[in-house]
Parts: structure tokens; sequence; C-alpha cells
């Protein structure tokens, strides 16, 4: 099965819901698993951004749908941690390693898809 990718926009900044703080984002995706969809969310400053970025924020929001089985895996393991502490601390660190990760291959395959 495929996955169905929908793209829509969104203001810029957005607020974190966790944290209550503002985050500036040029596109954020939500990824459901069961069903094979995910939405990918422009900012409405997308379309200012230089092509090659745009192609590089794509790439990444791409990157978290193919890592979106380890968010759920994460959470189960979360789930199962019976310290609150313990629970924010793994999703923190996790969350962090994540968007690393996603930036880094994001920017080999636009690297390597302009050859």
């Amino acid at each position: 099965m495929h996955w169905a990718c929908v793209t829509g926009s969104s203001s810029s900044p957005t607020n974190n819901a966790e944290t209550s703080e503002t985050v500036d984002v040029e596109a954020d995706v939500t990824a459901d698993e069961l069903m094979r969809v995910a939405v990918i969310r422009l900012a409405c400053s997308f379309h200012d951004l230089p092509a090659h970025r745009q192609r590089e924020v794509l790439c990444h929001e791409l990157v978290h749908i193919a890592l979106s089985p380890i968010d759920s895996l994460i959470e189960h393991v979360c789930g199962a941690l019976k310290s609150k502490e313990a629970r924010d601390l793994t999703r923190s660190a996790y969350e962090t390693a994540n968007e690393q990760v996603a930036w880094s291959i994001a920017r080999v395959l636009v690297l390597t898809g302009n050859q």
C-alpha cells in the first residue's frame, strides 16, 4: 500500500500545543499510519522560499512520513515507562534526534537529486 499525501496551507508561526511556545515553521506533517494518509501543511511564506529550500523542506517532511513507524514505537515505549520524567525525557530526546535525522536525510536527497 502507498501513502496518499495531501498538502494544505497554514499561517506561520504556529503554537506548540505541548509547550505553549511560538514556533516559526515552514511546513509540518501529520501521518496516520493506519489509514496510510499524511497531511503536509505549508506555511503561507513557503512559496516565498527559494526553490532549493522548498525542495529541502518538502523532503524533510517526507522523511518524517518514512520515520513515522519509529514515532509509533517510541510512543509505545513511553507508554510503558512508569515515570513521567522518564517519558518526557525519552520523548524530548527522540524528537530532537528525529528532527536532526530528517534534516540530514533531506539535505542528502536534495543534493543527490540535483545531479
